[in-house]
C-alpha cells in the first residue's frame, strides 16, 4: 500500500525535489493514479475461521518460534508504516 507521503518521500530521496503532499496527490491524480484500497473489509470476517486460527494456528506459530529461538511479531497493515517518523 502506498500513500501520497510515501511517494513524496521517494521523490525527495531519489530526485531531491521537495513537494507538498497536496502537490503529490494532484500529480498522481493527473497521471490517473489513486491510492490502493484494502480489498478485505472487517464485516467480511468469518468468526469461525478467526476462532480456529486463534485456537490452532496461533499456538503452533508460537511453538515453532520458541523451538527455533525466534520472536514472532504480528502487525496490522493499517497500523504500521515503513516511513513512520520516529519522534524522541
Amino acid at each position: 500500500m502506498w500513500t501520497r507521503d510515501l511517494v513524496r518521500t521517494l521523490i525527495r530521496r531519489e530526485f531531491e525535489v521537495h513537494l507538498s503532499a497536496v502537490s503529490v496527490g494532484r500529480l498522481l491524480r493527473k497521471m490517473g493514479l489513486s491510492p490502493p484500497r484494502p480489498l478485505w473489509q472487517a464485516w467480511q470476517e468469518d468468526p469461525d475461521a478467526v476462532a480456529r486460527w486463534q485456537r490452532e494456528e496461533f499456538p503452533a506459530i508460537g511453538k515453532a518460534a520458541k523451538k527455533a529461538g525466534a520472536t514472532s511479531y504480528f502487525a496490522d497493515e493499517a497500523g504500521i508504516r515503513s516511513d513512520y517518523p520516529r519522534h524522541p
